[in-house]
């Protein structure tokens, strides 16, 4: 178990699925990096989960950065 907790602060973890996923993909990562004492997010692309499939190109690459970065900024 990390010391970080003793003081009210943890480490982030944000989980960002790949092309074609959702936020329940890599979940067993979440749980195992959480049970190590990380506060783990996971999130989904809008743009590319299962049910909102759209053909990829390059404008949809460069917003995934601004994706995660409001995902981040909501949490804190």
């Amino acid at each position: 178990m990390r010391d970080d907790a003793a003081d009210g602060t943890y480490p982030l973890i944000l989980i960002s699925h790949g092309w074609l996923g959702n936020r329940f993909l890599l979940s067993h990562l979440g749980k195992n990096f959480a049970s190590k004492g990380y506060a783990v997010a996971s999130i989904d692309h809008t743009e590319s989960t299962y049910d909102t499939f759209q053909v990829p190109d390059c404008s949809l690459r460069s917003a995934r950065p601004r994706s995660i970065a409001r995902s981040i900024n909501s949490l804190f």
